[in-house]
């Protein structure tokens, strides 16, 4: 009980910094009434937790990447042994304040380590200041990495795309040794997609920008 009662005096002090971060009075409510405070405790924990684990390799990524092309462009430029059907432009288009731009990017993949839900890595990725890589951007790190993804699946967390119903879902790059051809061809790199409903894998690494530079 008394563990309980320190639990619910820090979500209190947890609100009341939203509070006077300013955040609508309306909207702090409605987390306080939320279902046995659930939506309270999982955004104080969201936030309480270690922000992040070291980066999967620790190495910075930098590359261009051209605006001007459609996914189906830059997925037929990473020859991928299998892509999803919704991978396409209808999809994931071009966002309108990128058309006609080029940019010069940085890229890390961040491990967390642990499973988590969608909401909370979105959370965590904008509280270590850096940015979710869109779906184009992920495309143009797969072309120029044709190595990765491997042992790990690489996800594109900022574009969202509403295939089904209600459902929406993400990018998600993955490889693996284990295809074998007729050329010899050994390694097996996808382009697929993921509900946001599953969250985020244990093993999978977020792809984030870490700084941009237009070009064009």
């Amino acid at each position: 009980m008394k563990e309980m009662c320190a639990s619910i005096g820090k979500m209190h002090e947890f609100l009341m910094v939203l509070k006077k971060a300013g955040f609508d009075s309306e909207l702090i409510q409605e987390i306080i009434n939320s279902k046995q405070n659930g939506l309270a405790k999982k955004m104080y924990e969201a936030v309480t937790q270690p922000i992040i684990q070291p980066s999967s390799d620790g190495v910075v990524y930098d590359f261009v990447v051209d605006y001007n092309q459609t996914v189906e462009q830059m997925v037929a430029a990473c020859k991928f042994n299998f892509t999803h059907g919704a991978v396409n432009s209808h999809y994931f288009p071009i966002l309108d304040n990128k058309q006609g731009r080029k940019e010069k990017i940085s890229i890390k993949l961040l491990h967390f380590g642990r499973r988590m839900s969608y909401d909370d890595a979105v959370i965590k990725v904008e509280l270590a200041g850096l940015y979710l890589a869109t779906a184009h951007e992920a495309l143009a790190f797969a072309k120029y990495n044709p190595s990765l993804p491997k042992e790990f699946s690489i996800l594109a967390l900022g574009s969202l795309c509403p295939f089904g119903l209600l459902d929406e879902y993400f990018l998600a790059l993955s490889g693996s040794d284990s295809y074998r051809n007729d050329h010899g061809r050994n390694f097996y790199r996808s382009a697929s997609i993921l509900n946001t409903d599953g969250g985020v894998g244990e093993s999978c690494r977020i792809l984030t920008v870490v700084d941009r530079v237009p070009i064009s």
